[in-house]
């Protein structure tokens, strides 16, 4: 009967570990928010090449169209 036990006891302890690993883990990856800005400085980075490109673009048809 303590052999049941003490497997029960092993395994509630290797799950709480685990759980234990798994939350450390989350918390010492990069915060939400610097992800979120990151994303916006990538969009406005996007944004400005496209805009760079449609004018560039526009040149060229307006020197060609001469």
């Amino acid at each position: 009967m303590s052999t049941f036990f003490d497997q029960i006891q092993f395994f509630d302890q290797i799950q709480d570990s685990l759980f234990n690993q798994y939350v450390i883990q989350k918390l010492s990856g990069q915060p939400l928010i610097e992800i979120q800005q990151e994303n916006k400085e990538e969009k406005v980075m996007v944004e400005e090449f496209l805009m760079v490109l449609y004018f560039e673009s526009y040149q060229l048809v307006l020197i060609f169209s001469f």
